[in-house]
């Protein structure tokens, strides 16, 4: 009996308690009869063979000078080559020993340049002949956010690291009519977010000018803009102090709040016909009864015409329809197996009325949206009360990406073009070329 004939942790062990193989043999009083016939060898010594030959020396000096070449900086070689990394790891302790041994020749190591003295003053030089100004917005504005930034960190502030360079501190006049009153600083964010720009007070203080100031002195933060615009936005510049995060509620006690609800209505794609209304947001219609008098008449007050939202939805709801229609058959294309909006599911559970867009047989809800920013807070709760196999929303409008979110609701997050992705050439660009259609009506939509 050889050792090759024992489990790997089996044979551990008899080492492990007699101090090697032949010494158990010798101590149990087993001795071995050779066979005349040729060795077998087993499938596990063939397993065993094979990983000692794939990472043995040999094997990972030739693989390292077949792929090194490729990339220009050490950092892409991690990024791509872990697998062999790991194993140059395990056995050399790092790259740099297995090369210095083999002299093999690395890529450098990609460095960041440091803000030191002599860059900032060079590059402050060129940013100020080519801008023709010292002040510091304009030379944001002109695209040297870091230089700004280098000189302030530098310096302390950046007035001193222009006299510390010898440079004259320049104050801008400020024309009064550059203010934003409150009527023009919610057409400019309704404007911007139809655009696709996130909901962030970074990233729309970045697209309009004298967003921030509007926001600090008409609102006093973006809370109060976010009322009086009707969107739900995301504050990416919290306060010292962690607050617990607060579901928005609208003000239906008021009839300005009642039409800035009707407002967050129509922008986020919601429907507006009556009979909607009457069934999904009865709260709200019971509002209008009582403080404007009937639904047609808030809807036609914040100037909408009641024939169109009477008759059907509005354009973001059917390019809703569209898009969910649409990414069943991209679904299809890639051989998924679905049940549409929980049909059948209440006949095996009577007590199940949700209707996520698509289930998939592994118990996994896949729910439909135009926007990446679209709020889909209460929504995650209902379906996480249901426990389902994990959660994906997949959005039309948005940046390309895969991300899972959440803390407490967890959920993937996920662009539509990821799954496009996996089709074949011919599929993707018809697919992807009717995702547009859809999302430039969308966009149509949401600007008219």
């Amino acid at each position: 009996m050889k050792s090759g004939d024992f489990e790997p942790w089996f044979y551990r062990r008899i080492v492990e308690h007699f101090g090697g193989y032949k010494q158990a043999k010798k101590e149990l009083g087993i001795t071995t009869k050779r066979k005349k016939a040729p060795y077998e060898v087993t499938e596990l010594r063939k397993a065993s063979d094979i990983r000692r030959r794939k990472y043995s020396d040999e094997y990972l000096v030739e693989e390292t000078r077949g792929f090194i070449h490729k990339y220009a900086h050490l950092g892409e070689v991690y990024d791509n080559e872990s697998k062999i990394m790991s194993a140059i790891t395990r056995r050399f302790g790092n790259i740099h020993k297995l090369a210095e041994e083999y002299s093999i020749m690395l890529p450098p190591v990609k460095s960041r340049r440091k803000w030191t003295d002599e860059r900032i003053r060079n590059e402050l030089k060129e940013a100020v002949e080519k801008v023709k100004s010292t002040a510091s917005t304009r030379l944001v504005d002109s695209g040297y956010r870091s230089l700004v930034d280098a000189v302030k960190r530098h310096y302390g502030t950046w007035n001193a690291g222009l006299v510390a360079l010898g440079y004259e501190v320049a104050y801008e006049y400020r024309d009064p009519s550059d203010n934003l009153t409150k009527e023009e600083t919610k057409e400019k964010v309704l404007n911007v977010l139809a655009k696709g720009i996130r909901p962030t007070r970074g990233a729309l203080e970045k697209e309009i000018k004298g967003l921030k100031r509007s926001i600090d002195v008409n609102f006093g933060g973006i809370d109060e803009l976010k009322k009086y615009c009707g969107f739900c936005a995301i504050d990416d510049r919290p306060s010292k102090k962690e607050t617990k995060a607060r579901a928005y509620r609208p003000d239906l006690m008021t009839v300005e709040g009642i039409k800035r609800e009707i407002i967050r209505m129509w922008y986020i794609g919601a429907p507006m016909n009556y009979a909607y209304v009457r069934e999904k947001r009865g709260h709200v219609l019971d509002a209008v009864n009582k403080h404007v008098g009937s639904w047609r008449k808030a809807v036609e007050s914040i100037g909408l015409n009641y024939a169109d939202v009477s008759v059907s939805t509005n354009v973001l709801s059917e390019c809703g329809t569209d898009f969910e229609e649409l990414f069943a058959e991209i679904l299809t294309e890639l051989g998924y197996e679905y049940i549409r909006e929980g049909e059948g599911v209440s006949e095996v559970d009577p007590e199940f009325t949700l209707k996520p867009d698509f289930i998939l047989p592994n118990w996994r809800w896949i729910d439909c949206k135009l926007s990446e920013w679209t709020d889909i807070r209460e929504t995650l709760i209902r379906y996480h009360a249901e426990k389902p196999n994990g959660i994906t929303i997949v959005y039309l409008r948005g940046q390309n990406r895969r991300r899972q979110r959440g803390r407490k609701w967890k959920y993937e997050h996920v662009s539509v073009y990821k799954y496009t992705e996996l089709l074949t050439k011919d599929k993707r660009e018809y697919y992807e070329a009717r995702l547009r259609e859809i999302e430039e009506k969308a966009k149509e939509g949401a600007v008219a």
